[in-house]
Formats: structure tokens, sequence, C-alpha cells
């Protein structure tokens, strides 16, 4: 495993994002920090980025890099956004700060930016095409996806600053100033061919700072019962609630909204009407919401350029094994253990009747059982349960996550926590209890079934019997041990299943 840092020279701030990666394919971001300095500032008015901005990028930077010298990372990327091509002066600037840090800094262009944005919704959310929306200060970017191909972009000279800024003469009238913005940035999509009907649905998919809070206070305002952002899902009038609330504050009331950064809350208003605006001509479509953007979309470009695959497959298992290597346990078997309640699932259907979804719950649950022993082994359920709670898995969705959660803190039957589960009765429906159980069952038996991590499982038959289910498992060697151990969990089985179990 190596240690990344990915450096990026934005408008409004400076960002530092310190990554593991293993094996160049896998990649957990554990350490983000942001510092604000207006670069652009001055740009419209004469062109030149000002020497006291210039120095204050270099004390941000230098500190950067003496942080990444402390936390050992291997490697610096180091990215400026395309206004800087716009300075009078980039070329010395870039220059500069070069010499001073000891960075090579790589100009990326809108073309580039929203290939990396692409790359990071592609590649963390699991949804075959969408519309995705990325909201910054002067501009907005719209970009249509299909198959994980960009088959359209646009991109709309208006963000929160330069909208809220247009429109500044309607302070003292919020609800007029938000009607006004969302009808301009209406219209001006409307002459467009972009959002033109096709034949096809189209989700949204936001990402960036102006979805981030969108997300917060649709979660607050429909009390939602899971502390996951990513992937969250709002339709319609999940953003009508929110936009209601919003749209009659002034600034200051708006600032002293929880959860809300006080130095964005100016523009949280403009950047709603953008997204009511894109809407409009889009009545029927909901959004989701990424947590990944621009910054994991140029960690995704860095490891495809080393190992020449840039969309995933399959992102629940690359997401699975990402988290898996990064806590680095000594159980490394969730692969097995999952491809083993797999087994069991499929030859159990005709008892559980449970449908594919379900699967997932079971997979993720399969292999993150052990991540919990990097947080306490003696309560190894509870702790893993409280690790796959609080990640953003990629490719699964928050019901799937938490479904999981309850798999392997129920492993023990006996430290089932009813209340708890009542805490998600926004998320779950009554067949899911009973599910969630025979699920923990299942995943018992494959975690007996490959106790001592040799891989020894091939295959696994079951025969339903009367009262009795006999499952005949074909293995490349004696397994005794392991079948003594999966049988441990035989009560367990006749209660979820109401059957007797033999396994051979």
């Amino acid at each position: 495993m190596k240690n990344i840092a990915i450096i990026l020279l934005e408008p409004e701030n400076i960002r530092m994002v310190l990554a593991h990666v293993q094996t160049d394919k896998y990649f957990v971001i554990y350490d983000e920090i942001e510092e604000t300095i207006k670069l652009a500032s001055d740009l419209e008015r004469d062109g030149i980025i000002k020497p006291n901005q210039i120095s204050s990028a270099l004390k941000i930077l230098k500190t950067y890099k003496k942080l990444c010298e402390k936390q050992n990372i291997n490697e610096i990327y180091a990215y400026a956004l395309n206004f800087v091509n716009e300075a009078k002066n980039q070329r010395s600037f870039i220059e500069e700060i070069e010499s001073a840090c000891s960075l090579q800094f790589t100009i990326i262009d809108h073309n580039e930016q929203i290939e990396a944005m692409y790359l990071a919704v592609t590649n963390s959310i699991d949804l075959s095409r969408g519309i995705l929306i990325n909201i910054d200060n002067n501009e907005t970017h719209i970009i249509r996806y299909n198959r994980r191909n960009i088959i359209d972009r646009f991109i709309l000279p208006y963000g929160a600053m330069n909208l809220a800024e247009l429109f500044i003469s309607y302070s003292t009238d919020p609800e007029k100033c938000c009607e006004e913005m969302t009808n301009f940035i209406y219209e001006r999509l409307g002459e467009t061919k972009f959002f033109e009907p096709t034949e096809e649905e189209f989700n949204l998919v936001g990402i960036g700072k102006v979805f981030s809070m969108l997300t917060k206070l649709s979660k607050k305002v429909k009390k939602y019962s899971i502390d996951l952002d990513h992937n969250y899902l709002m339709n319609q009038n999940d953003f009508k609630n929110v936009f209601d609330i919003i749209k009659v504050l002034d600034i200051d009331k708006t600032k002293k909204l929880k959860g809300i950064s006080e130095e964005r809350a100016d523009m949280l208003a403009s950047g709603l009407c953008i997204i009511r605006g894109i809407l409009k001509l889009l009545p029927e479509n909901n959004i989701i919401y990424s947590a990944c953007g621009l910054q994991e979309g140029l960690i995704y470009k860095v490891l495809a350029d080393n190992t020449e695959e840039k969309s995933l497959a399959d992102l629940l298992t690359t997401s699975l094994k990402s988290i898996t290597s990064f806590y680095n346990v000594s159980k490394q078997n969730g692969e097995k253990v999952a491809e083993i309640s797999n087994l069991v699932f499929r030859q159990l259907k005709v008892l559980h009747k449970l449908s594919r979804p379900y699967l997932r719950a079971l997979k993720i649950a399969s292999y993150l059982y052990a991540c919990g022993e990097s947080v306490c082994l003696s309560n190894l359920n509870k702790s893993s349960a409280f690790i796959v709670l609080n990640s953003n898995i990629y490719g699964a969705s928050h019901k799937e996550i938490v479904l999981a959660s309850f798999i392997l803190s129920s492993l023990n039957g006996n430290e089932f926590n009813l209340a708890e589960w009542v805490k998600y009765k926004d998320v779950f429906v009554d067949a899911d209890l009973e599910a969630m159980k025979r699920l923990a069952v299942i995943l018992k038996i494959a975690i007996g079934l490959d106790l001592t991590q040799n891989g020894n499982i091939t295959d696994i038959i079951c025969d339903v019997l009367g009262d009795s289910v006999i499952m005949k498992t074909t293995a490349n060697c004696d397994i005794s041990f392991e079948i003594k151990h999966a049988l441990r969990s035989s009560i367990d089985f006749k209660k979820a299943f109401g059957k007797y179990l033999e396994i051979l």
C-alpha cells in the first residue's frame, strides 16, 4: 500500500486530499484539507493574479508539502483548474509556485475536468445512465452519460456566485429574487437542445457543495434515519420542501441553518435556483447526490493511467475490496465467505424466497464481517456492523448498507436489538426483519465453512427433506473442522427456517 496526495488549485480555494492506494487499484481517502484563497477574484478586471494572492498560495502549498512529508506520502499529484490559463501572468505564477514548493502542476481544461467528474460518479454510483450536474461559483457543468459513455456535455456560464451577484438588486425580497433567478436559468437552458425529450429516462446526479448542502437539509426535513450522504435519493417533492424553506430566508437567517457552512450560505439560494430551473425542464426526474467529485475523479484518473482501466465493471466488489484492504485485518477471506454465502443463499431459495437485492446486503456483510477486528476483537460483530453502517460503500443503496450492518450485529442471535431496528422504520418494510435473520444465519454458516481460511469448499448442494435440510459440501480436502463450527448455527437455523440442519 502507498499513500498519495492530490493538490488542487481552484478559483476560491486550495484543496489537498490524502488517500491510501492498494496495488494501484483500490483507494480510500483518509484526510482532506481546504484553505480559502480567492486566486481568481481580480481576473475579470485586470487579468492578473496579485502578488499578495501568490504569497498566500505559497504559504498554503508549503504547509501542504510539509504535511505530506510528515505523513510519508509516496506521490503528490498537483493540478490547477483552467482559470489559471486566463491570467496574463499564469506562466510566472506556475513557475514561482513550482520552484518554491517543488511541485509540478498540471493545468486541466474544462474537458479534462468533466472527464474526471464523470469518472468519479460512474465509479461510485451504480447508475447506467444519468445527467451529472456540478454547480461551481461561476459556471454549471451538465453532462449526460449512457452505458458508461459521455454522450453530451454543456457548460452554463452561471454558477452560485455570479448568479447571486446578477440579482443582488432583489436582495430585499428573497422570494421574488429566487423566482427571478429560477426563471432566468430556465429560459437560458430552454434555449439549448440539451434537455429535449428522449426515449430513455435519466436520473439527475448532483455533486459539489450546493448538492451537499441540499442533501443535508433534505435529510433534516425528512428526519431521515440513515447518517449517510453519498447515494442519497431525493424526489422532486423532497427538493421542493427544502426550496420552500430557503426561498423566504435572507442571508443572515440562512447562515443560522444547522449544518450549513457559513462561508457558502449566501450562495445556497442561488444554487438551489439553478437546480430548480433544471427540474422545471425535467419534472419527473429524481436527484441522487454523489459525495465523490473532482478530487476522487482525479484519483481515478491517476489509477487509470497506471492500470489502463477507467470505468469499473463491478462497483460494489471493488468498493468492498478497497475497504477490506484499508482495515488490513488478519481475516482476509471475505471474498471466499461471500462466495460460500452466495451458494447457500441460492440453494435455500426454495425456503427463504428472498429477492436478489437481499443478496447484495449479504455480500457486503460477507466481505466485511471481520473489519471490526481493527476496532475491538472481543466485540467483533458489533464493531464490524458499526464500520459498515458508517462507510461509503459504492454501488450499494442506503437500505442495503443498513441491512448488512444488522446482519453482522445479529450473527449472535441473542444480541439482536429490536429498538435499534425500529429506528429505521422509514427504510425497512415488515418482511425485512425476517429476511435479515435468515441472512445472518446464512452468513454464520459461510464463516464456519471457511474458518481456516484455506478456501477448501468448492461447491454446496442442499436437499430439503421434510423437517430437515441436508447440506452436502464438496471440498478439496477434509473439512470436518469447518463443518463442526458451521453446525454451531443449527439452533439459529431452526429458528429462522423452521428446519433442522445437517452438513455433510
